[in-house]
């Protein structure tokens, strides 16, 4: 979950593309996860977990920028990393149940959803943060709680949170204000 904590004006204007390429790409994959018809649990893993990784790269990407506050470059790369680790867990097994897909991005949407709030409520984007972080847990807890989960309705809840915080993302990039 890309969740860059300061102001377009704060930050370097040649950043400016790692919102805008990780927002449309997440945003592309979570309108793949919603609208691709006959899905199996493998193009559910594989998209996810894509999507996850891809949330990792510029989660550590945005973390290593030198003029953001250390615990907020600390927590959006640990987020990064945990991001790439869950993509790639359920990458690698992509025949596993929609149940354990369901787990283990459950699980990864509350982390990083807590993160997300307990970041941002010390950052400059508190509303922002904050919204993303409630949206994130909220889904996690959903895809935890729902014991025989459809593949159909998790590839939906997981493909909703991509396309929100995709949308988000790139409209953030895109709103960039010049130094």
């Amino acid at each position: 979950m890309a969740a860059p904590f300061v102001t377009p004006a704060e930050a370097p204007r040649p950043l400016r593309w790692i919102p805008i390429l990780g927002g449309a790409l997440t945003a592309l994959l979570g309108a793949l996860l919603i609208f691709v018809p006959g899905r199996t649990v493998t193009v559910f893993a594989v998209l996810a977990g894509i999507g996850l990784c891809l949330a990792g790269v510029f989660d550590v990407l945005w973390g290593l920028r030198a003029h953001a506050p250390r615990a907020q470059r600390v927590g959006l790369v640990l987020v990064g990393l945990l991001s790439l680790v869950t993509g790639a867990l359920v990458i690698a097994r992509p025949e596993n149940s929609v149940r354990f897909v369901a787990t283990v991005v459950g699980i990864y949407l509350i982390v990083v959803g807590v993160a997300a709030v307990v970041l941002g409520l010390a950052g400059v984007r508190r509303d922002a943060s904050v919204a993303r972080g409630v949206v994130g847990v909220l889904a996690g807890v959903v895809l935890l709680g729902w014991p025989h989960i459809a593949l159909g309705v998790a590839a939906v809840i997981v493909g909703v949170v991509f396309l929100a915080i995709g949308v988000a993302e790139l409209w953030f990039g895109l709103k960039w204000e010049p130094l």
